[in-house]
């Protein structure tokens, strides 16, 4: 029992429909469902009349675990009347995931760590907190803590004030005498701290063209104020700028032994100004590591100064990158598949990111908000122009110092689809360098499985039957239990694959040459 959690399903406003971007710029506020999405440790004592109570339980199985079947019993109890008791069952296999450090899904939820103080600001206009202060941190650790059990890869460090719509951690700073220094203090607490807290792999800065790109905010010594520098991507006054702030960042990141580390991120720019970014960036220094997130084809010589790269889903680009990161995006396009809490969403299409991955040979996913907090209220997911759930993928429970940090049920199950493809890589890994048949045959029933994942079939209304036919193969495949696996369904799958119109009686299918398949009893399996 002490591994296994329960939580609690809250409910939150939530659009009717899904829509494309700003397509809810005339929202009308009085239109709106409630559905539950919130996971919060807080009990429910009270259910109010024909509402059901939804749990959400997440059994952790320990690595030490002895494979077998496992039950147990969860009751629920109500004063004054009898225990529901509902029976539980788990078959733990001889197979184990890497540990989530390790796993290899490339997970780049972006964050906004001022936000959160920014809300309690709002309610406490008179006693406003400063950002990277002691209790700011207190607030983001357990935030970040679950983002880390995610597998997230990435730490997002915002370089230029306004640059990805939030407060630099990185002060510009023009002096008195003109000359330009900076103080990294914010960054280094920030990116020691999620370290610290499991997110270590990679620091993606945002960002030398941002959201204001054609300008830099910086500190004005001599008037103590902020002030704006006009400079456009490309002008002198952009290249001489960045030029010296990039000289001096990498001095501070290689006296941290983060510059292999440090990516310089590009959030959807324009393809007439990547090639100018580049050749700035490059300039400065050959070895700087460039990220993008693009919504077209890149060109040749973008595609090989990129070191990670993420399309929209849907867009084609050159899916072998050797060994440089590869991921699909979701913003608030397309309509299907997506992250939204929605009427209209399928949750399955949460899980279907992971196969989706597979199916692309990406290294992982990408989505531009994991808790761009800008509502007042915490269960107010009707943001902005665009469909609900496209600012935020975690939830706060209120705008004050003990708010507790909840995970929801679709950053939950996007968990499960990347849990999906890192069992789908151990076992493609064990098929491919093994002689046996039933493991050549198994791999090739997965491939044709991973196949089916196309953008087609995230748009899909059939994409729950899609994933839950494809975790079914995958539970079947581990458990060597093809036997459960329709026969007229593999049949066909055979002749599909050899295009082959007749069979033997005995089932026994044979070609010369490439291929050669055997079928061997129907009731024991092949």
């Amino acid at each position: 029992s002490e591994n296994a959690t329960i939580r609690f399903i809250e409910y939150v406003r939530t659009d009717r429909e899904s829509r494309a971007c700003s397509g809810y710029l005339n929202r009308d506020p009085e239109l709106f469902d409630e559905l539950g999405d919130i996971l919060s440790a807080k009990q429910v004592s009270s259910v109010e009349p024909g509402m059901p109570l939804r749990l959400w339980l997440t059994v952790n199985i320990p690595i030490s675990a002895d494979t077998g079947l496992y039950t147990g019993t969860f009751s629920v109890k109500v004063k004054g009347a009898s225990a529901l008791d509902f029976k539980i069952s788990l078959q733990v296999i001889d197979y184990s995931l890497p540990g989530i450090s390790d796993w290899g899904f490339h997970l780049d939820l972006w964050q906004f760590p001022t936000t959160v103080i920014d809300r309690i600001n709002d309610n406490f206009p008179s006693n406003k907190l400063d950002y990277w202060s002691e209790e700011h941190f207190k607030l983001l650790e357990p935030k970040y803590r679950i983002l880390a059990d995610m597998g997230q890869k990435v730490i997002t460090a915002h370089i230029k004030e306004g640059a990805l719509g939030a407060a630099s951690m990185i002060k510009w700073i023009k002096k008195s005498d003109d000359s330009w220094n900076y103080d990294f203090s914010a960054f280094d607490r920030y990116v020691d701290s999620l370290m610290s807290w499991g997110i270590n792999k990679q620091i993606s800065c945002q960002s030398p063209v941002g959201w204001n790109k054609d300008e830099i905010p910086y500190w004005n010594e001599a008037q103590n104020t902020i002030n704006k520098l006009t400079a456009p991507p490309g002008s002198n006054i952009y290249i001489m700028r960045w030029d010296h702030f990039l000289t001096q960042f990498k001095v501070h990141l290689d006296s941290k032994g983060w510059f292999s580390k440090t990516v310089l991120y590009l959030d959807e720019i324009e393809s007439s100004e990547m090639t100018g970014v580049i050749q700035m960036i490059k300039n400065n220094h050959p070895d700087w590591k460039i990220g993008m997130a693009g919504f077209h084809t890149p060109s040749e010589y973008v595609d090989t100064n990129v070191y990670d790269m993420s399309l929209m889903v849907g867009v084609t680009g050159n899916a072998n990158r050797n060994g440089r990161q590869s991921t699909f995006y979701l913003s608030c396009n397309p309509v299907h598949p997506n992250n939204f809490i929605v009427s209209d969403a399928r949750p399955a299409e949460n899980i279907w990111m992971g196969w989706h991955a597979q199916h692309m040979k990406y290294n992982g996913f990408l989505r531009w908000a994991y808790d761009y907090w800008l509502d007042t209220d915490p269960t107010e997911m009707r943001i902005g122009g665009h469909t609900s759930g496209d600012f935020s993928l975690s939830y706060r429970s209120s705008n004050t110092l003990d708010m507790e940090i909840n995970s929801s049920v679709r950053l939950e199950l996007i968990r499960e689809g990347i849990q999906d493809f890192e069992k789908i890589s151990i076992m493609k890994k064990k098929f491919e360098i093994s002689d046996k048949a039933a493991d050549k045959y198994s791999l090739t029933m997965l491939n044709s499985k991973i196949s089916e994942f196309t953008v087609t079939s995230g748009k899909s209304a059939t994409v729950t039957q899609l994933v839950k036919s494809a975790q079914k193969l995958l539970k079947d495949i581990v458990n060597r239990d093809i036997s459960l696996i329709n026969h007229s369904d593999v049949i066909i799958s055979v002749f599909d694959m050899l295009g082959k119109s007749h069979y033997s009686e005995n089932l026994r299918i044979t070609e010369d040459g490439k291929h050669s398949i055997y079928l061997e009893g129907c009731s024991d399996g092949i």
